[in-house]
């Protein structure tokens, strides 16, 4: 197959038809190999249309910040409902309170069994697990720096899949002028057994996929 020349391109588009050839060679990459230990999908990053729909960790996130609300609504009830009985609130309770006074009790507890129920049906895995149990690679390392959201949610993530990976090893890239250089513009970076395999976010799907196809250690 001939080679696309992009110096034929006005200069204007030189860049997004750049762009364009990166993006498909990254497809084809992914179309054209089978996972196995040495050959797997790196750095979710570039493939745009990841970005476009909602993944899994997105509405485990949500789900998990609705339970804890209404966990953390039913207690303050239940706590309200003590204070209320001792005569020791410290502020005047709304009119509506007074009316269903005995029923703040029934109120408290259901929010405190949603809550921990909502958070129970929110496992990280969702039940997904690979066909062959036990962990997977030698090493993982998490390329981070301070105030990196980011590289919280990557962590969050990797651990959510600790049956299955290395313990992690969590590395600061403002503590070394050489990751600075390498790394600064991309973190969170991944690096397993050697390998760079996410760059800026990791994607869940990719690493399922990188967890199903790679063997387990011994």
């Amino acid at each position: 197959m001939r080679a696309l020349r992009v110096d034929l391109f006005p200069p204007q588009f030189r860049d997004i038809a750049i762009r364009r050839i990166e993006v498909g060679s990254l497809e084809a990459k992914m179309n054209e190999h089978q996972i196995d230990d040495e050959n797997v999908p790196v750095e979710s990053a570039d493939l745009e249309e990841q970005s476009a729909q909602p993944t899994d960790w997105d509405i485990r996130h949500w789900s998990e910040l609705l339970g804890k609300t209404v966990l953390v609504m039913g207690i303050g009830v239940l706590m309200l409902t003590v204070l209320d009985r001792l005569a020791m609130v410290p502020f005047r309770l709304p009119d509506f309170w007074f009316p269903v006074r005995s029923l703040w009790w029934i109120i408290g507890v259901v929010g405190v069994v949603a809550g921990v129920k909502i958070l129970q049906d929110n496992p990280r895995l969702h039940g997904w697990r690979p066909d062959r149990p036990g962990r997977r690679f030698r090493t993982l390392i998490l390329y981070t720096r301070e105030g990196c959201h980011l590289c919280d949610d990557a962590q969050e993530l990797l651990q959510a899949y600790g049956r299955y990976l290395p313990p992690i090893s969590e590395v600061d890239i403002d503590k070394d002028a050489i990751l600075i250089a390498k790394f600064t513009t991309c973190v969170p970076v991944v690096e397993i057994d050697g390998k760079i395999r996410f760059r800026g976010h990791v994607d869940e799907s990719l690493l399922r996929r990188l967890i199903e196809g790679s063997r387990p250690s011994r």
